[in-house]
Order: C-alpha cells, then sequence, then structure tokens
C-alpha cells in the first residue's frame, strides 16, 4: 500500500501526478491504493484472461462509494484515464488501462434483498456467485450469466445472457437504478424516471458513463431445485445434434436455456471412464420449471438414442450456475468471439460441424446457445442491447494455456467468425468482442446508427472523456 509522501510519482502513466495530492489520497482512503513500486500490485493487475498483460498507473481499491468518489476526483485532478474492475472476467480486459487509474471495486461485494418488493440491491464489485446466494436462500433469483466468478457488473451492462434469459429476460433488463459516480465525483442515485436515456444506454451498451457503485435489481420466484441438463452426444453427431437443438427450442417452454458445444471432456474422475479425454458435442443448460413436467420436457434430449450418457440432475440453483466454473480458470489463455443469427439452416451447420471439430485446444468451445422467449417481451426501445430478435448466438471461444499456442488459437476463432458472419446479421455480444483492439469495431457493428446517440449519452456525463474508450 501506498505510503510514502515525497518520493511518489505515477508510474507508467505519461503524466506525473502530483505527489503530495496522490499521498493525500492513500491517508484519505478506506481501501489501499496501489502503484508499481508495490509489492501488492503484481497480483492486483492480474486479470482473468492470462493473456492479457496491462499496467495500469494506480490501482484504487475501493471500499466505499466515497473511496470512489475520492478516486475519481483525483484521477481529473491529474488528467488520469479511468477504468473501472468488478469482476476482471471481460475476456479483453477491458477492467484496465495502461498508465491510468483503476476503479477497483471488487471489496464492494454485498447484497441486499428486499423479499417484499423482490429488488436487490447490489454492490458494484459483487459476482453472479454472491447474487445467487443472497437471493436464492429467500426462493428468489435474477438472470444472470454461465460462470459464477464472473463480475455482475460487466455483465449486465453489456447485456446479460444466461440460463433463465428466455424465463426471465436479459440481466440488463431488471435493472430498476443505480448508484452512479460520474466524472465530476458526483454521487448520484439514479432510476429510469430521473435520466430514461441512461437508463436506455446502461441496459446493453457498449459505453461507459461512470462508476456503478449499486445495482439495483428485480428478483423473481424460483424454485429451489433446478434440472442441470449435461448431455453429451459423439462429436461427429454434431449437425444432427444441432438440428435437434434448433427445432426443439422452436417450441420449447421458457424454463428451458439449453446450449450446444463442441468440447473435449477433461480426463478427469467425475466423468465416467468411457468418457474421459473424448470429443462430444454437449447439450448444455437447465430446466426451471415444474418438477413434474420435466420428463415430458426433456425428453427429445434425455431419451435420444444417440445421447451417450445423462451427466445433469436435479441440484440447488447456485450448483447449477457454478456448473462451468472449473473449465474457465484464472490465468488461462482466453479469446472468444461472437456472431447472433437469426436462423440455424443446415449449411450453417455445415460449417459450424467442421470448426467445431478442428479447434486447435481441448479446452475450446464452439457454441450454440438458443435465445428467444422473454427476451422479445422487453421494447427493443427500453435498452440500448442490440439484438433482441435474434434466435441464436454463436459463441467462439478459444481457451488455452501456452502462450506457445497463442497464434494459432487465435487464428482459428478469427476464421470461424469470418466463415460465420454470412449467416448472421454482423453484430456481436460485446462481453464475446475479441481482443481489445477488435473492440471498436465490434462496437460500431452492433450498435450502428444508435452509436452517436450512445456517444450523446456519454459526452453529457463524462465530457473530458475520463471513462471514454472507443475511438471517436
Amino acid at each position: 500500500m501506498l505510503q510514502s509522501d515525497d518520493d511518489v510519482e505515477i508510474a507508467g502513466s505519461e503524466q506525473r501526478g502530483d505527489r503530495g495530492a496522490l499521498a493525500a489520497l492513500a491517508r484519505d482512503f478506506t481501501g489501499a491504493v496501489l502503484t508499481p513500486r508495490d509489492s501488492a500490485y503484481a497480483e492486483a493487475r492480474k486479470l482473468w484472461n492470462g493473456s492479457i498483460d496491462v499496467r495500469p498507473a494506480l490501482i484504487a481499491q475501493c471500499r466505499s462509494t466515497g473511496d470512489v468518489v475520492k478516486a475519481v476526483r483525483f484521477a481529473a485532478a491529474q488528467g488520469l484515464a479511468v477504468s473501472v474492475r468488478g469482476g476482471g472476467h471481460n475476456v479483453a480486459g477491458m477492467a484496465l488501462r495502461d498508465g491510468g487509474l483503476v476503479v477497483d471495486l471488487r471489496c464492494m461485494r454485498e447484497v441486499h434483498v428486499d423479499v417484499d418488493a423482490r429488488l436487490a440491491r447490489v454492490e458494484g464489485g459483487a459476482t453472479l456467485g454472491d447474487v445467487d446466494e443472497a437471493t436464492q436462500r429467500l426462493g428468489l433469483a435474477t438472470p444472470t450469466g454461465f460462470v459464477s466468478k464472473t463480475g455482475l457488473g460487466g455483465l449486465l451492462l453489456r447485456g446479460g445472457l444466461g440460463h433463465t434469459m428466455r424465463r426471465f429476460g436479459l440481466t440488463c433488463d431488471q435493472l430498476t437504478a443505480v448508484n452512479l459516480v460520474t466524472s465530476d465525483a458526483r454521487a448520484r442515485r439514479l432510476t429510469q424516471a430521473d435520466d430514461p436515456e441512461l437508463f436506455w444506454a446502461l441496459r446493453g451498451g457498449p459505453l461507459d458513463y461512470g462508476v456503478v457503485t449499486e445495482f439495483e435489481l428485480r428478483l423473481h420466484p424460483l424454485a429451489e431445485e433446478v434440472r442441470l441438463i449435461l448431455a453429451p452426444f459423439p462429436a461427429e453427431q454434431g449437425i444432427e445434434v444441432n438440428r435437434l437443438l434448433r427445432e426443439y427450442m422452436r417450441h420449447a417452454p421458457r424454463e428451458l436455456g439449453l446450449v450446444s458445444f463442441y468440447v473435449t471432456l477433461p480426463a478427469s474422475e467425475e466423468y465416467p471412464p468411457s468418457l474421459r479425454g473424448r470429443e462430444v458435442i454437449l447439450l448444455f443448460g437447465m430446466y426451471s420449471g415444474e418438477r413434474s413436467k420435466a420428463p415430458s420436457v426433456l425428453a427429445p434430449v434425455l431419451e435420444h438414442p444417440e445421447l451417450i450418457e445423462d451427466l445433469g440432475s436435479w441440484m440447488p440453483y447456485p450448483a447449477a450456475q457454478s456448473a462451468l466454473d472449473d473449465d474457465y480458470p484464472d490465468g488461462m489463455r482466453y479469446y472468444w468471439k461472437s456472431l447472433y443469427l437469426e436462423r440455424l439452416d443446415d449449411s450453417a451447420l455445415e460449417v459450424i460441424h467442421r470448426l467445431g471439430t478442428a479447434r486447435p485446444s481441448p479446452e475450446s468451445t464452439l457454441d450454440v446457445w438458443a435465445m428467444g422467449g422473454a427476451i422479445r417481451d422487453f421494447d427493443a426501445e427500453s435498452s440500448a442491447f442490440p439484438e433482441r430478435d435474434a434466435n441464436y448466438m454463436i459463441a467462439i471461444e478459444a481457451n488455452w494455456r501456452d502462450p506457445a499456442h497463442d497464434a494459432a488459437n487465435v487464428a482459428w476463432a478469427r476464421r470461424a467468425f469470418d466463415e460465420l458472419r454470412p449467416f448472421s446479421s454482423g453484430k456481436s455480444y460485446l462481453n464475446f468482442p475479441g481482443s481489445r483492439e477488435e473492440h471498436d469495431d465490434a462496437v460500431r457493428s452492433a450498435y450502428g446508427r444508435v452509436f452517436a446517440r450512445l456517444r450523446a449519452v456519454q459526452q453529457r456525463l463524462d465530457p473530458a472523456g475520463m471513462f471514454a474508450r472507443e475511438s471517436r
């Protein structure tokens, strides 16, 4: 932690900070302020994606909204760009900026539930697991993503796709209020009524408008146990299995969420010997409806003659939400791209199959996510989320361990994106944008005509561009 007061400079930045101001910030801070000279800095700047190496000038580990206000005020005075870290799981590493100040919210993870109002107030550094644990013990839930260690803030602000999106809508659709610290170092609680244009932009937009220190979210009743679907089929049956997904999900109840992906199952004892290390296409998902209806709802998958073995079961909702956690460890190397598809015709399935069976890494997957349902219940004009009408999303997940294999894995993901783009609208899910260098192009492709409207909101709240990332 920063303690000296005379020999401090903002290392790694193009600008040298006022040493006295930095020391004053550290003395008046309830959290920790780290510079590259501090022993804790190296660990604090690590991101989930081990392929990203970014060196911010300062890391402000905030414990309160007051700390956030102080950090933003300091950044404004010193002319430092600001980034915000919640869970740090953004695949492009957008939580950190070289030479900037990181508002690190990981010490701010409290979740308060109002059962009667069915609302949760969630601090900006909370993970999906934090939210699930606090709400599910009271029989409630809000739709979130697939990996419980993901930060809620990053997921929500770019949309929020997950197991229960077809039942309840996207994560961003649940937003009712925020506590926001803007570039003028003011903390404000805002609702839709206070600033409709900001709330439109916050729900799935690609730009940053400040630091959200608290989200208020709608909650929905959800049974204590859900049925996890973990159904492996031979990889060579991939086209047929994706046809099954296509036909099945056209009429499936909203309580069912389902994804297919090509994957090499781990050679671990958690799998039967016949499946360890095997190439498969997996149908993975969750049924959260009435237990008595599950056998008939799930029969097309669980009674399919090509199913190798039913690996799923009934389990507590938080356990199902974290079923993939071990497959995405901290420090592995990740490069993900995505495309929305309105249709999934056989020619697209053939391309998906060829690419899915040619993955250069056993940890990589090529996924088809079924969308629809409640996602379409929300007026397209109510949020900036760009693709409510898509029936599917393709997720191209290059995951690997050895830096020597970087080029091969990135090349595979980019080739998959290029070959599947003709079947899509060309729009991407901004939580899977590729690299940070590709982020600008992904934003402009996804948001098109409304990008100027989004930029206008950002310029109103952040006229100096403290939080701006995208090229103007």
